[in-house]
């Protein structure tokens, strides 16, 4: 069937249509039909067009093909036909092969897509344009050859194309389009012609037969995962000229030993390599000035790296997972380490940074389990949170003079750290920076220091002794909780507040000098110092905080000053070396459990000033026979244990209690 275009509307309509179906003009469609019956053209005589819908190209005899509508098999196009119209054999299921004439021009987007039993095609020479997806899904078809005057390789081409095992590009072209060759997973070989400038994104992804890849000089730019899942290619040749390789572009290369990085290639971009387990070198020329994120990702095989001068970053993760590397060549212009970016390198044990880097950023080196020793240049500012964290085997960090922010975590978990050296620009030892190095002996804290941060030193258990100097007025909760051989703590002058559980679990602590500065006291400060023995408030203190001194069995003396008003639930609970203890006449209030389990407590004077005696208070304290209360005082239930005399001051009234058991 022949279309023509309406003459008022220019809709495309039945040949021989007296009436345009769509602006419903007669003399339209009328003079149309006259001027081509006048006109003594007729359609070719070929009677295999009866099986198209069909257009007459303008001024020619020949036509354009919009629509085939015969049932498939074997298919000659016949002569005549200078164009294949958009999805013209569009999921024809039943077509086997097709035959193209002599004269066509064009193969139109999407003509042939999807015609799953399509195993052969012949594309004649005079065709010049082969548009998008023309041959996409066409999952029966072995090979194609692509003739000499098609200078764009369109993208989705051959997309999916999943039995395509050979395929002959034209060297006029210049482009491989986007996802030209995508999924045609039997593609052994491809020869890319020189002239080609670009390959587009994805456009071999998937090929997973593909052993090699000889790019041509010509390519300036090769597009985002234009290799990706390329499992067999094992060696990679990038043409001299190369300028971009965009993300991913190699990702998942599974067996990819080699890979050879132009002079000119501007940046490795985020992922470029990904995945590819089984790279074992690579060098980075000077022309790059970015390694992007995740550009060598867990690249397990990967054990040399060579970055030369010109790089001044390495992106996040662009290393981590590297579990094979062990060699680093960093340059002098680097400038920046981010986040995760030698993450979980297992094998490496050794980083020399030269002067130039100036931040090492979150988790870095976190987890590089066999790294012994880092050297920092002086030129550093920044290291960040978590940088070394999990580095097991490192043993020494000197921390260079010029950085004035060390990250939460730095050094978490650094089990074999012996020594470190805070430098003086350091104003707060973040969280937990030191956490569970069980190894560190000795630790330099500089003077411009003024806040100990939560866990800072938490489970420290090598460290002996801790000297902080004049100007840190904070020690955060559990800074030191946990460190059981440390013997003596100097705290300066000046210091305010010592935070909750500051030195818990602190079991070779005999003695500590509290300074008159210190206002605040945080619960269970010394909980669990089984071998402190006596202990002096200072006079700025308003209360004894809960378990401030809970299970400190080796406790013999304290004294309280005038300024405490409150006693917290188990302050002194299990302090079993206890065997008595003034109370300041301060003293309003004796919370839960205060002296508990206190077995060696022989007497007891509540102040006057106590006006509630709470749950508990003394159960558990075997030895005490008789304590002493203002007659006015609020008694709560089992305050006190079995057999103990209770008197009333302030009147004749005498009582003796036997409280149950508790």
């Amino acid at each position: 069937m022949e279309l023509i275009d309406c003459p008022v509307c220019e809709s495309e309509i039945p040949a021989d249509s007296i009436i345009c179906c769509y602006c419903g003009s007669k003399a339209g469609a009328a003079e149309e039909l006259l001027l081509r019956l006048s006109s003594g053209k007729k359609a070719p005589a070929d009677s295999r067009l009866n099986e198209y819908v069909y257009k007459k190209l303008h001024g020619t005899e020949k036509v354009r093909l919009i629509k085939y509508t015969g049932s498939g098999g074997d298919v000659t196009v016949p002569e005549g036909a200078a164009e294949i119209g958009e999805n013209c054999f569009a999921e024809l299921f039943g077509l086997r092969s097709v035959t193209l004439p002599d004269g066509l021009t064009e193969i139109g987007a999407g003509a042939f897509s999807n015609c799953t039993r399509l195993t052969a095609v012949n594309i004649p020479d005079t065709v010049k344009r082969i548009r998008k997806g023309a041959f996409g899904g066409c999952t029966s078809l072995t090979s194609a050859v692509i003739p000499e005057g098609v200078n764009v390789i369109s993208e989705q081409l051959f997309s999916g194309c999943t039995a395509l095992e050979s395929v002959t590009l034209p060297e006029e072209a210049s482009e491989i389009g986007d996802e030209a060759f995508t999924g045609c997973s039997a593609l052994k070989a491809v020869t890319i012609p020189q002239g080609i400038t670009r390959i587009g994104k994805k456009a071999f992804g998937r090929c997973s037969l593909i052993e090699s890849a000889d790019i041509p000089d010509t390519v300036t730019e090769i597009g985002e995962r234009a290799f990706r899942y390329c499992s067999s290619l094992k060696e990679l040749h990038l043409p001299a000229g190369l300028v971009s390789a965009g993300s991913t572009a190699f990702g998942s290369c599974t067996a990819l030993t080699k890979a050879e990085l132009p002079c000119g290639l501007k940046s490795v971009e985020s992922s470029l390599f990904n995945k590819c387990t089984s790279l074992k070198e690579i060098t980075i020329p000077g022309s790059v000035s970015e390694i992007g994120e995740a550009a060598f990702l867990n690249c397990t095989a990967l054990e040399t790296v060579n970055i030369e001068d010109g790089a001044s970053a390495i992106g996040s993760y662009a290393f981590s997972g590297c579990t094979a590397l062990r060699q680093v060549t960093i340059p002098s212009s680097l400038r920046t380490i981010e986040g995760s970016a030698f993450a979980g390198c297992t094998a490496l044990e050794n980083m020399y940074i030269p002067d130039g880097l100036e931040r090492i950023g979150r988790k870095a080196f976190q987890k590089c389990s066999s790294m012994k020793n880092v050297v920092l240049p002086d030129t550093m500012r920044e290291i960040g949170e978590l940088a070394f964290a999990d580095c097991t085997s490192l043993t020494n960090a000197l921390i260079p003079d010029g950085v004035t922010r060390l990250g939460k975590r730095t050094f978490r978990n650094c089990a074999a750290l012996e020594s470190a050296v805070i430098p003086s620009g350091i104003e707060t030892l973040e969280t937990e920076v030191f956490y569970g190095c069980t190894g560190l002996s000795s630790v330099l804290i500089p003077p411009g220091m003024t806040t100990i941060g939560v866990s800072a030193f938490f489970g420290c258990a090598g460290l002996k002794h801790i000297k902080l100097p004049h100007g840190v007025t904070e020690i955060e909760a559990d800074a030191f909780t946990g460190c059981t051989s440390l013997t003596t703590a100097e705290l300066p002058e000046g210091l305010l507040m010592l935070g909750r559980g500051a030195f818990a679990m602190c079991g070779s602590l005999e003695s500590i000098n509290l300074p008159d500065s210190i206002t605040e006291i945080g619960a269970a400060a010394f909980a669990q110092c089984t071998s402190l023995t006596d202990v002096v408030i200072p006079a700025g203190v308003a209360e004894l905080e809960d378990g401030l001194f809970f299970d400190c069995s080796s406790l013999r003396r304290v004294i309280i000053p005038m300024t405490v008003h409150r006693i917290c639930q188990n302050v002194f609970r299990n302090c079993t070396s206890l065997t008595e203890i003034m109370l300041p006449v301060s003293i309003v209030e004796i919370m839960a459990a205060a002296f508990a389990g206190c077995t060696s407590l022989l007497t007891f004077t509540v102040p006057d000033a106590v006006t509630k005696l709470d749950w508990y208070a003394f159960s558990g304290c075997s030895a005490l026979k008789k304590i002493s209360l203002p007659y006015f005082s609020l008694i709560s239930d089992s305050a006190f244990p079995v057999g103990c005399e209770v008197v009333r001051r302030g009147s004749d009234y005498f009582i003796n209690q036997h409280h149950r058991k508790t």
